[in-house]
C-alpha cells in the first residue's frame, strides 16, 4: 500500500548528496532500469538518513510487490511472479526485496513502511528464494526496530502466523529430522527421476536431480498428514483428515494445482488453508535437496524473526523445543564437503553458497535466543553447546579460523554473510557477563586485536574491525588484563590514525592555530644536548603540528565541501573513539595512558602513543634509558584534531565523540592540560565549537559547557 503522506512527521534532518542524487535516480527509471540501478547497488555504499526522504522510492517498491503477488483468476495459489512467462518480474520483485532490505538497514524512524501485506503474501510462493527474500527483509525490520512489535494486531497476527507455520518443529533429532542431518546429501539409493524446471532466477543451478534417497528420512517427509476440525450450526466440533503419501511423486501434479484440488474438496477456514499449503510445499520439495536447504534456512530465519518479534512465550514454546540448541550447534560442526557428499546435484558453488547461508542463518537464530531468556538458562545452555569458554571449544576455535581465514586471504571458507552473523554472534554473547566471562576465558582478546590490525580500507573490511572493536569494548568490561598484555591500546591508536589518514586524502583541511612558543624542556633530547639539530627541529615541528603524516597533500584554507565520510569508516571511528573514552575515564587504564615506555634492553620498543618514526629520524639510541612520555605527544591530537577540524565531513556524532575523548583525558589527566596546549589542541576545539557549523542535535548543544 502506498505511504500517506498526510500522516508521515515531517523531518528536518539533512539528506546526505549521494542518497539525493540515488533517490532522484530511480524515481527516473523504467522497470527495467530499476532492476539494472539495484544490480549496480548489491552493496550499500551511501549514507545513513531518516527514511522519510525515501517515501517515493518506496512506493515505486511497493508497486512492483504489488504487481508481484496479484494471484492468477483461475487458481488463487498461483501468484503473479510464479507464472513462468514472468520471470523477469519475478527477478525484479527479488532485487527489489534486496534493496529494500539495505535500504531499511541503513535508515531510521522506519514506523512508515507500509507494504506489509504484499509481503505477507509473498510468503506463499511457491519459489524458495521469493520466500527467503522476504525473511531477509522481516529480519532486518525484526532485529533492527520495534516496527513488526507495532503493527495493527490484525496484521501482526497473520505475519505471525505464517512465520510460526514456517518455523514450526518438523519433528527433532529423535524422530529423524535433526537439522544437520536434513542438511547432508546421504548417498543416492533410487533411481534418477525427472530434471526440475523451475529454477530461479539468476541464478545457475545446473542440472536438479531429484534422487535423493527418501528411505534416508522417515516416510512421513513426503507424507502429507493434516488434521483440522470444522465447526457446524448446533453441532460440536468435527474432525477431518487429509492424508496423502509419497506428494512427491503423484504424476502431473503440481503444488498450487494439488493445492486448488485439496481446497475444492476439503473446505477449511483461510489459517487452516495456509497451514495445509506450508505443509504440502514441504512434503513436495523435501526429495529436492536444494530446497530442502532452502526449507532449513527457511525455518531458521522465521524462528529469529519470531523470537525477536513476539511478545508473549506462548508463540514460541512449541518452536523452542529441548534439543533445538544441540541441533543448530551441529549444523555449524559439520563441513561443508560432509554436507553436500561427492555429487553435484545444482553446481558446487550454488550449494556452498546455500550451505554457508544456512550456518549464518543457524548463527543468526543462537544470537536472538540469547535476548530470549535474560535470566540465563538459554544463554548458559547456548555457552555449554558452543564450548565458548574454553579454548580448544568449538566456538573459539571456529572463530580462530575464521579470523585467519579474513586476514591471510588464503581461503574463502568464511563468505561475507557467515562472518558477520559470526561476529554479530560473539557481540551479543559478550553484551551478558556469563558471556564476556566465557570469552575472556577462552583467549579471545589476541584473535580479535589481529581483525583490529589487519589493513584495508576495504568497506567489508573496515566493517569486520568495527565488529571487532565492539566485541572488544564488551569484553574489557570484564577483564582488562589481556587487552594490555596484547598492547591492545597501541593497535586501537595506531588503527584510528590510518582510518583518519585515508579521510585525509579526500578532506584534507585542517583548523589552523596560531604558533606557539617551543617548549622550554623537551623530554625526548638527552640533557647534555647544547641544542637541537636541523633534523630534530623538523621532527619538533611534526610532533607539535596537527596536519597528520601526511606530507604529500597540500592543506587547504577551506574545507572541501559537498563530501561525507564514508558510512562504514565512520562506524569504525565512533566505535574506536567510544572505547578511547571509556579508557580514559577507567582508573585500571590510568597508568598506561598516562605514560608509555621504552626500555633499552629491548631493540626500541614503544608501547602505546609514542611516534617510533620520530624518534628514528632523531637517531637517538637509548641503550639502558628508561624513559616516559605523555600519550598525547604522538599521534592522537592530530587524529583529534582532523575529525574536530571537519564536522561537516565526519558528521555531528563524530565531532561530539572527539571532543568528549578530549574532555575525558583532560578530566583524568589535568597537569597534562598544558601538552595539548601546547600541540594546539585546544585551539581547534575552541575555534570550531564557537564557528563550525554544526547542525545541532541534544547531546551536542548541551555538552559545549564541559567542553569548554
Amino acid at each position: 500500500m502506498k505511504i500517506d503522506r498526510s500522516k508521515c512527521r515531517r523531518v528536518t534532518s539533512e539528506l546526505p548528496a549521494d542518497c539525493r542524487g540515488f533517490i532522484e535516480r530511480l524515481k527516473g527509471c523504467s522497470e527495467e532500469g530499476l532492476l539494472q540501478e539495484f544490480q549496480r547497488n548489491e552493496h550499500w555504499s551511501y549514507g545513513k538518513c531518516e527514511l522519510y526522504h525515501w517515501v517515493d522510492v518506496l512506493d515505486i517498491c511497493d508497486t512492483i510487490l504489488e504487481k508481484a503477488c496479484r494471484t492468477h483468476p483461475s487458481n488463487p495459489w498461483v501468484l503473479n511472479l510464479d507464472n513462468p512467462s514472468n520471470k523477469q518480474l519475478k527477478e525484479l520483485a527479488l532485487w527489489t526485496l534486496h534493496f529494500t532490505t539495505l535500504l531499511i538497514e541503513h535508515s531510521f524512524s522506519r514506523t512508515l513502511y507500509n507494504s506489509m501485506e504484499h509481503l505477507c503474501a509473498l510468503l506463499a510462493s511457491s519459489d524458495m528464494n521469493i520466500v527467503m527474500a522476504v525473511l531477509n527483509l522481516l529480519f532486518m525490520f525484526s532485529k533492527r526496530s520495534s516496527f513488526i512489535g507495532r503493527l495493527p494486531a490484525e496484521k501482526k497476527e497473520g505475519l505471525l502466523k505464517r512465520l510460526s507455520l514456517l518455523a514450526q518443529s518438523w519433528g527433532g533429532k529423535d524422530n529423524g529430522f535433526g537439522l544437520a542431518d536434513i542438511c547432508k546429501d546421504q548417498p543416492i539409493s533410487v533411481s534418477c527421476r525427472n530434471i526440475c524446471k523451475d529454477q530461479p532466477i539468476s541464478v545457475s543451478y545446473g542440472n536438479i536431480c531429484k534422487d535423493q534417497p527418501i528411505s534416508a528420512f522417515p516416510t512421513s517427509a513426503t507424507t502429507l498428514h493434516f488434521e483440522y476440525y470444522t465447526e457446524s450450526m448446533g453441532s460440536a466440533a468435527h474432525k477431518n483428515l487429509i492424508h496423502l503419501e509419497r506428494v512427491h511423486e503423484m504424476e502431473g501434479a503440481t503444488l498450487p494445482g494439488l493445492m486448488l484440488q485439496l481446497q475444492q474438496q476439503h473446505p477449511m477456514d483461510d489459517d487452516q488453508q495456509m497451514d495445509l499449503y506450508t505443509r504440502l510445499r514441504l512434503a513436495m520439495g523435501f526429495p529436492d535437496y536444494r530446497k530442502r536447504l532452502q526449507f532449513v534456512q527457511a525455518r531458521l530465519q522465521a524462528l529469529s524473526i519470531m523470537v525477536y518479534s513476539s511478545t508473549t512465550a506462548d508463540n514460541l514454546t512449541p518452536l523452542l523445543y529441548t534439543g533445538l540448541l544441540e541441533e543448530i550447534v551441529e549444523v555449524l560442526e559439520v563441513k561443508n564437503h560432509q554436507l553436500m557428499g561427492d555429487k553435484d546435484h545444482f553446481s558446487i558453488p550454488t550449494a556452498k553458497k546455500l550451505i554457508e547461508e544456512i550456518k549464518a542463518a543457524a548463527l543468526r537464530t543462537l544470537t536472538a535466543i540469547i535476548h530470549l531468556d535474560r535470566a540465563f538458562p538459554k544463554l548458559s545452555t547456548i555457552i555449554d553447546v558452543t564450548e565458548a569458554s574454553s579454548y580448544h571449544g568449538f566456538l573459539p576455535v571456529l572463530v580462530r579460523n575464521c579470523i585467519s581465514s579474513l586476514v591471510d586471504g588464503t581461503t574463502p571458507q568464511y563468505p561475507l554473510h557467515l562472518a558477520t552473523a559470526l561476529f554479530s554472534f560473539l557481540y551479543h554473547l559478550a553484551s551478558y557477563e556469563g558471556g564476556g566471562e566465557a570469552l575472556v576465558s577462552c583467549g579471545m582478546m589476541e584473535s580479535l586485536l589481529k581483525v583490529v590490525n589487519w589493513p584495508g580500507p576495504d568497506p567489508e573490511k573496515i566493517t569486520f574491525v568495527t565488529r571487532a572493536v565492539r566485541v572488544i569494548d564488551l569484553i574489557t568490561n570484564v577483564d582488562m588484563t589481556a587487552f594490555q598484555a596484547h598492547q591492545g591500546l597501541s593497535a586501537f591508536i595506531s588503527r584510528l590514525e590510518s582510518e583518519v589518514e585515508i579521510c585525509r586524502q579526500q578532506q584534507p583541511f585542517v583548523i589552523r592555530v596560531p604558533a606557539r612558543p617551543p617548549p622550554s624542556f623537551d623530554p625526548l633530547l638527552p640533557s647534555t644536548s647544547a641544542g637541537p639539530s636541523a633534523s630534530e627541529s623538523d621532527a619538533d615541528a611534526h610532533l607539535s603540528g596537527l596536519t597528520g603524516s601526511s606530507t604529500s597533500v597540500e592543506i587547504p584554507d577551506k574545507p572541501v565541501p559537498g563530501i561525507t565520510c564514508l558510512a562504514q569508516r565512520g562506524a569504525l571511528i565512533k566505535s574506536m573513539l567510544n572505547f578511547l573514552k571509556k579508557a580514559f575515564q577507567d582508573q585500571s587504564f590510568a597508568e598506561h595512558i598516562r605514560h608509555g615506555r621504552t626500555d633499552g634492553n629491548q631493540p626500541f620498543e614503544i608501547y602505546f602513543f609514542c611516534n617510533i618514526a620520530i624518534f628514528k629520524k632523531r637517531g637517538i639510541v637509548f641503550e639502558t634509558a628508561m624513559l616516559t612520555f605523555a600519550v598525547m605527544d604522538g599521534s592522537l591530537p592530530s587524529t583529534l584534531a582532523h575529525i574536530i577540524s571537519n564536522a561537516e565531513y565526519y558528521g555531528a556524532s563524530l565531532f561530539l565523540l572527539a571532543t568528549d575523548v578530549v574532555s575525558a583525558y583532560v578530566f583524568q589527566e589535568p597537569a597534562l592540560l598544558s601538552s595539548l596546549q601546547d600541540r594546539g589542541l585546544t585551539d581547534v576545539i575552541l575555534e570550531a565549537l564557537l564557528n563550525k557549523p554544526v547542525r545541532m542535535i541534544l547531546p551536542l548543544s548541551t555538552h559545549y559547557g564541559s567542553s569548554l
